[in-house]
C-alpha cells in the first residue's frame, strides 16, 4: 500500500498506526501539495479534494480520512486497539470519531490559517477555536485511564496526543491543563515501533 502524505499533518497520525501495527507500506512525500505543484497534482489525481492522508490499498482502493484509514488498519493488525467486547474497546472507537469531528476542526479551522477560513475576522476565529479547544482537550484529560489514553495499551488515540500536543501553539497551557493526556503521549514517544515515525513527522516530547 502507498500512505500519500505531508511531514507533520494527519497523516503522521497515519503513518505511525502503520508503523505501531507493523504494516509494510511505501510513503510518498507530497509537501507542498496546498499549492500549485507537481505534489498537488500527483494528490488530486486520487483524491479531489487535496487532502492528506490518502491511502492507496493494495486493492487499488483509494481510502482517506485518518479515522476510516485507521479502522481499516485495524482489519488486518486488531492487536493496536482493544480487545471486541470490552469497555476499552468502545471507548477507543467514541474517542477516535470525537477526535476528527469534534477536537481536530479546532485546529484546522483555528490554527493552521485562520484568515483562510474568516478573512474579515481572522483574529475572533483564532480566539474562539482557541477557548474552545482547551475546552475540549480539558475534558479529554479527564477521559484519560493512564498510563494511556483507554488504559495499558498504546492505541492510535496516543497517537493522536502526541500530535496534538505538538500542534497547540500554547505548550504552557498544555503542561498546567493537560497532565494525564501529556503523560499518555510521553510514553508513546518513547514506545519503539513509533518513536521513528514521530521523529520523521518533527514531532517532539513536549
Amino acid at each position: 500500500m502507498k500512505l500519500y502524505g505531508s511531514r507533520g499533518m494527519s497523516s503522521g497520525v497515519v503513518e505511525a498506526t502503520l508503523q505501531l501495527a507493523d504494516l509494510k507500506y511505501e510513503y510518498v512525500d507530497l509537501t507542498g501539495f496546498t499549492k500549485p505543484g507537481a505534489a498537488q497534482d500527483t494528490l488530486l489525481k486520487l483524491n479531489p479534494l487535496c487532502q492528506v492522508p490518502t491511502l492507496l490499498c493494495d486493492s487499488g482502493v483509494v481510502m482517506t480520512e485518518s479515522a476510516a484509514i485507521i479502522l481499516h488498519v485495524m482489519d488486518g493488525a486488531p492487536h493496536i486497539a482493544p480487545p471486541l467486547g470490552t469497555p476499552e474497546r468502545e471507548t477507543f472507537l467514541r474517542l477516535l470519531v470525537w477526535f476528527v469531528a469534534t477536537l481536530l476542526p479546532t485546529f484546522t479551522y483555528g490554527c493552521d490559517a485562520p484568515e483562510k477560513w474568516a478573512p474579515s475576522a481572522p483574529q475572533e476565529l483564532l480566539e474562539t477555536t482557541t477557548q474552545r479547544r482547551q475546552m475540549l482537550l480539558k475534558w479529554l484529560d479527564s477521559q484519560v485511564v493512564g498510563p494511556y489514553v483507554v488504559g495499558k495499551q498504546v492505541t492510535p488515540l496516543d497517537i493522536y496526543a502526541v500530535a496534538f500536543s505538538n500542534w497547540e501553539p500554547n505548550r504552557d497551557w498544555l503542561k498546567d491543563n493537560t497532565t494525564k493526556l501529556l503523560n499518555s503521549a510521553h510514553l508513546s514517544y518513547e514506545h519503539p515501533r513509533l518513536r521513528r515515525a514521530f521523529q520523521d513527522n518533527g514531532w517532539i516530547k513536549i
